[in-house]
């Protein structure tokens, strides 16, 4: 799975450590999945993420980054290790024990691991997002987690309020478009990606569901795939690769997509891309396929002056509520 992308990592890998670490414990020590791997022994420069730990290059091989790198504390850089506890209250895929401090995950030590279990403390809100959850998580909308999410564009235009997301576009909003645009922090590979959502219609409003190489919505070389709905009960779709697309299609659903809460569904995998609307397949991306790693983006813009397009603006109605009850990403790879 790393292969693909080593040699640009090799280009952009941080400097390497001078002294050498020696023969050290890593991630690698309790997945089993991952026989054939080292723990690194001359870097602790961090060159990828995934789901099971933080990887090292060295001599042209992907390692595992050493506990001893920080101070033996496997859960850093994005967690600190339990101080003053040593009472495990999570356990991940790679075996790793999390307990909680001050409300907070830490490491576990793995010399100072216990076995036992307790439901007596206060338990976050979400578990570790280092062991895979900042790739496959859900997001229900009872607060922003901003772990999760950057407000790339207009923030002043978007809210969480009853358990919903809410981007509203209108005159009064200073963001792009009169909207706002939000996206994952990370950048997806491949997974399941499905948005439980009520889109606003108005002559002009582009409320969208999408992912995008770029984080700023430039199209100078960058890869996007879209759900658009383009100023009418229409769904527009399209492909970008490199910059280009000119691939669009318009899909007339056979209900008023603005009256109800519909499932949006992405299903990404090496060799297809399937685009869903309450379970029916609406399009299917297959060649061309995207490279480039992407965000995933929700955002509600006018776009005024595209008459011909979506139609002239019409701000009659503002504001204009896109509205978003849950975001459910599984079996996904990130970066």
């Amino acid at each position: 799975m790393k292969s693909s992308i080593l040699g640009a990592v090799l280009l952009a890998s941080a400097s390497i450590v001078s002294a050498e670490l020696g023969v050290r414990e890593c991630f690698l020590n309790n997945t089993p999945k991952l026989l054939g791997y080292n723990c690194c022994r001359n870097t602790c420069s961090i060159s990828y993420k995934d789901d099971d730990g933080n990887w090292g290059i060295e001599n042209g091989n992907w390692c595992g980054i050493p506990f001893t790198c920080y101070n033996g504390c496997w859960s850093m850089p994005d967690y600190q290790c339990c101080r003053n506890t040593r009472v495990s209250q999570y356990t991940d895929s790679a075996g790793n024990e999390w307990g909680i401090e001050n409300n907070q995950w830490c490491g576990i030590i793995p010399q100072a691991t216990a076995t036992t279990r307790t439901t007596t403390k206060q338990i976050p809100s979400s578990s570790p997002s280092p062991v895979g959850d900042k790739c496959n998580w859900t997001e229900d909308f009872n607060s922003l987690d901003e772990t999760r999410w950057n407000l790339n564009s207009g923030a002043e235009c978007m809210k969480v309020q009853g358990g919903m997301f809410i981007d509203s576009v209108s005159q009064s909003c200073r963001g792009s478009g009169n909207g706002g645009r939000m996206r994952t922090n990370v950048r997806y590979k491949s997974g399941k990606f499905e948005v439980r959502a009520k889109m606003p219609i108005a002559s002009g409003l582009v409320p969208a569901i999408y992912f995008a190489s770029t984080p700023d919505n430039t199209n100078g070389s960058q890869d996007e795939w879209d759900f658009e709905l383009i100023g009418s009960n229409r769904m527009q779709t399209n492909l970008f690769i490199n910059g280009q697309g000119g691939r669009e299609e318009v899909w007339n659903p056979p209900y008023d997509l603005s009256r109800d809460f519909h499932t949006y569904t992405f299903e990404w995998t090496s060799n297809s891309i399937v685009l869903k609307v309450d379970n029916q397949v609406v399009r299917t991306f297959n060649n061309p396929m995207p490279t480039q790693p992407s965000y995933f983006i929700l955002t509600n813009w006018m776009c005024v002056g595209c008459d011909g397009w979506t139609g002239p603006a019409d701000w009659s109605r503002q504001p204009y509520d896109f509205i978003v009850d849950y975001v459910k990403i599984t079996d996904a790879t990130c970066i």
